[in-house]
């Protein structure tokens, strides 16, 4: 039952979203461009479905590995996702493009779902109170390159930390 809900939310919620967002830019890239407010036969389209076809794949196999690639696959798709947020932000602030596709669903999906999987990680057994232990207590003399050798010494928290090979 553990990650449960992260599961589903990056199988159903990721997955079947990214992929209708990849079919669309892929194959109907005209249509979502003239929606989204864009030029229509830019070659630009195929990549944006192709990324989104990649974090589709990632999401859609979730359910079958563990905790480290459900993180993977939220960093992947938080950075994607918020750097379309912001470019659709710049869209509006430089082009004034507010249209639906611009600033409508798409917009408010791709700043809140990330934060959503962010939280719904953070509360799965182990989550990121290991990363927030470590960025919060560390001492400030100790070097990126020592952050994982050195990782069990600080009883902050009772969490388990992966240790390093």
């Amino acid at each position: 039952m553990e990650g449960f809900l992260i599961e589903n939310a990056l199988f159903y919620g990721l997955g079947f979203q990214m992929l209708g967002f990849a079919v669309g830019h892929i194959f109907f890239s005209d249509t979502v461009a003239e929606h989204i407010g864009w030029e229509k036969g830019s070659p630009f389209q195929m990549e944006v479905g192709l990324a989104a076809l990649a974090i589709a794949v990632l999401g859609l196999l979730t359910p079958r590995y563990g905790h480290e690639f459900h993180l993977a696959t939220v960093i992947v798709a938080t950075v994607y996702l918020w750097g379309c947020a912001a470019g659709h932000v710049r869209d509006m602030l430089r082009r004034k493009n507010f249209a639906a596709g611009n600033a409508g669903y798409v917009f408010w999906w791709d700043i809140l779902y990330p934060a959503f999987l962010i939280v719904l990680f953070a509360f799965r057994k182990g989550g990121l109170l290991p990363l927030v232990t470590l960025i919060v207590y560390a001492p400030e003399s100790i070097s990126a390159a020592s952050v994982f050798e050195g990782v069990g010494q600080w009883p902050v928290l009772p969490v388990s930390w992966p240790q390093a090979s």
